[in-house]
């Protein structure tokens, strides 16, 4: 699932937007209602970020959970190289996208990747991913 998220800039404040995560399309790419789905989170259905070259890190960077992500759109932790982070609502399925205070400049693009992964039997797993294509403006 992809979505094109305006961000404001600020140097002074973590300004964020709010992105609904399609739900319908969750539930059936995963054959669930979003009771089952929040009742299989942590542990059939993991969260995690998404690196650039595909690779997942279901560690936390940011609010749990979530990520910081650096400018080439790979996780990182909060600090010098973080640009933008990504926290899940996951009981309201809303994603808070936002920006790191004077690290990012009005017009820049980003694009961040999380994913949910489901592991419906031993071996078996499908993964929904949400692409974020970030202006900062």
């Amino acid at each position: 699932m992809i979505y094109d998220v305006p961000v404001s800039l600020s140097s002074t404040d973590y300004t964020s937007s709010n992105v609904q995560i399609e739900l319908q399309k969750l539930c059936q790419s995963f054959s669930l209602t979003p009771g089952q789905i929040s009742d299989k989170w942590g542990k059939e259905i993991i969260f995690a970020g998404v690196n650039k070259d595909g690779s997942l890190n279901t560690n936390s960077t940011a609010n749990e959970p979530g990520h910081w992500f650096d400018m080439d759109g790979n996780i990182c932790v909060w600090g010098k190289r973080a640009q933008i982070y990504s926290e899940l609502d996951k009981d309201n399925f809303i994603f808070k996208v936002g920006q790191y205070p004077g690290h990012c400049r009005t017009g820049e693009k980003y694009t961040i990747r999380q994913c949910l992964v489901y592991g419906y039997e031993t071996g078996q797993k499908v993964q929904a991913t949400f692409v974020f294509n970030i202006t900062i403006e």
